[in-house]
């Protein structure tokens, strides 16, 4: 298992387990966005990507972590939760942040719950936040 900076040719053979509901972007286009305001990692296992995820700096010492995953993460969930962990704990360190935070669909438990492990608060939730009008919840992990 490796992490390695995200390339475009990281998407071959990617197959995303979670739903791009309309009118978000595509997922190329959200990488694209995402690369051009923060940073973007793949797990990659043997030769084969399971997960692009990264940080958008969205102001001085606060950034917005994403994640992107596919169906063969699933079979991998304690490399894939340590390598966000570890890559948090670096990106905290390295850009000095204070905050870091992350939205979730309000009604994906998995998702809430990982937040959760990997050390994040809930904020409350946002109501209609989503393109789709979809609510969703505000985590957040603060550092003094």
């Amino acid at each position: 298992m490796e992490v390695v900076r995200f390339k475009q040719e990281h998407l071959a053979g990617f197959i995303p387990r979670e739903a791009v509901p309309e009118p978000f972007p595509t997922i190329e286009k959200r990488l694209e966005l995402y690369s051009q305001c923060g940073l973007a990692f793949s797990l990659v296992h043997d030769g084969r990507t399971i997960a692009i995820a990264g940080v958008a700096f969205i102001a001085e010492g606060v950034g917005e972590v994403w994640a992107l995953t596919d169906f063969l993460v699933k079979k991998y969930p304690i490399a894939f939760h340590r390598a966000v962990k570890e890559g948090l704990h670096t990106i905290f360190e390295t850009y000095k942040l204070r905050r870091i935070q992350a939205v979730v669909l309000a009604d994906w438990r998995v998702g809430r719950e990982w937040l959760k492990r990997l050390g994040f608060q809930s904020e409350g939730i946002m109501e209609a936040f989503g393109p789709d009008g979809a609510d969703y919840i505000r985590f957040a992990m603060v550092r003094a």
